[in-house]
């Protein structure tokens, strides 16, 4: 994984999640993204940066009791996609 991939997961993880930045999803995602694997419907990706938005909004309500431990991110790549995993 190259070093500017690596420093947009951690920034991705240090504003998305850490500080609770939803608003910054649009800072470092195109408009008419399409992400996969957080939908009920495998079929039906996420598409857009507010339906993202929206996801993350709905996370971070649901862990906020957990803010404090959802501190640093460890990632390695597998295949094409990169695996990301939470420590803390």
């Amino acid at each position: 994984m190259s070093e500017k991939n690596k420093a947009l997961i951690r920034r991705w993880f240090e504003q998305v999640w850490n500080k609770d930045r939803a608003d910054a999803i649009a800072e470092m995602l195109v408009e008419d993204a399409v992400v996969d694997g957080l939908s009920d419907d495998a079929a039906k990706p996420l598409r857009g940066t507010g339906r993202l938005s929206a996801f993350s909004r709905a996370v971070s309500r649901s862990l906020s009791e957990h803010r404090g431990r959802r501190r640093g991110c460890d990632f390695r790549r597998r295949q094409s996609r990169c695996a990301l995993r939470g420590q803390g």
